[in-house]
């Protein structure tokens, strides 16, 4: 485990990210989503916390460039395309056995899936925000070092905004068909909170740090509560993987609820640090929250079948459990009986972070044992 973390607001504010995340996935049971909705500013917040860690450094020559374009396909392509060959196969073989139900595609849409929205067999599909904080790396990265001698941060932070915009006006009128016009309004709506990362660290962070937190946490609700009274439920924006969710005619919307949403949690982080910035288990789920997103799914679907076993046992509640849907979605989520729901997101979350235990005690015995060294994928998916 990585020790003597230094930025621990930001160690925590990774680790609640990928919390929400499986919440997200579980039937959004926490209540915090009810002010601050997941779909109005998670994805956002995984891109803001990615550009907050890039270093200006990384494209001042041809040579950091390379190196560090180089270290993002080793710690998060290269995995994410592993990770998706191992549910791949997972999924062939249970599939083939009769024990899953799923529609394997052929390879020519498994391709065409994969490369434009980071989607494949189903129970690694959370993961798909992956390949776009690697392709939003890559080419923030580059734009940088083409135009270092006149790059503005403010300059690129409200030309940024203004593409972010454009994608949402793109998206919204259904303006964006084909898969490949899907991944650039992607990338156009999220490159502006890889920049919000950035002009924050280099301009806002000292300032934000003095608003007191009973100022800042307060703003923030309030704004959240009067969009929602004007907005209503068009505030969030689902389904960013095929940027089909968004429903308003007003376009820095998206970018107004991120704000307030990222500044919500960061501020709480940061106050929080004091007691928990030394957590030994928050900083095991930040340093690994590359495995949580691409495997919770997968672990919830194995305490699914716990609780269908269990409903076969007679126990109460637990005797609605589909398992039809089960084996032919892998987004089942068993909501029937709120006690068990609640259970079922804990289980789920202790399930994910015990097989990273695992995984990282036996990656790192391989390790020694063929003195491995490469950069390391279970760096968080902010790194």
């Amino acid at each position: 485990m990585k020790k003597g973390k230094s930025n621990k607001a930001f160690m925590l504010l990774s680790a609640l990210a990928i919390i929400f995340v499986v919440d997200s996935n579980c039937g959004k049971l926490l209540s915090v989503a009810r002010v601050f909705p997941y779909d109005s500013y998670l994805m956002p917040m995984l891109v803001f916390i990615s550009g907050y860690f890039f270093r200006e450094e990384d494209c001042t020559s041809r040579k950091a460039a390379v190196a560090f374009m180089k270290n993002k396909v080793f710690t998060q392509l290269l995995p994410f395309l592993g990770w998706t060959l191992f549910y791949g196969v997972v999924t062939v073989l249970l599939t083939r056995l009769g024990v899953l139900n799923f529609a394997i595609p052929d390879f020519l849409s498994f391709e065409k899936t994969l490369l434009f929205f980071g989607i494949s067999f189903g129970y690694s599909d959370p993961a798909w925000i992956i390949p776009v904080i690697f392709t939003v790396n890559i080419m923030y990265c580059l734009s940088r070092s083409v135009f270092k001698k006149v790059w503005n941060d403010i300059a690129a932070m409200a030309v940024m905004a203004g593409l972010g915009a454009f994608a949402v006006y793109l998206a919204a009128n259904g303006l964006c068909p084909a898969m490949y016009e899907v991944f650039f309004v992607k990338l156009l709506f999220f490159l502006q909170f890889f920049e919000l990362g950035v002009f924050f660290k280099k301009y806002l962070e000292k300032a934000f740090d003095r608003v007191h937190l009973l100022i800042m946490l307060p703003v923030c609700i309030g704004i959240n509560l009067f969009l929602l009274w004007i907005y209503g439920t068009d505030i969030a924006f689902p389904n960013c993987t095929f940027m089909i969710g968004f429903k308003t005619a007003n376009l820095v919307l998206p970018l107004i609820t991120s704000v307030t949403g990222i500044a919500f949690y960061l501020k709480l982080c940061k106050a929080l640090t004091r007691f928990l910035g030394e957590s030994r288990l928050i900083r095991f789920i930040s340093d690994n929250t590359f495995f949580i997103m691409i495997n919770h799914l997968g672990c919830k679907a194995i305490v699914s079948l716990l609780f269908y076993f269990g409903g076969t046992l007679g126990i109460r509640g637990l005797q609605a459990v589909d398992l039809n849907q089960l084996r032919t979605n892998a987004w089942y989520i068993y909501l029937a009986d709120p006690v068990f729901s609640v259970v079922g997101l804990c289980l789920t979350i202790v399930l994910v972070v015990l097989a990273c235990f695992a995984y990282t005690a036996v990656k790192g015995k391989l390790k020694a044992c063929f003195a491995l060294d490469r950069p390391d994928e279970n760096r968080e998916v902010e790194s």
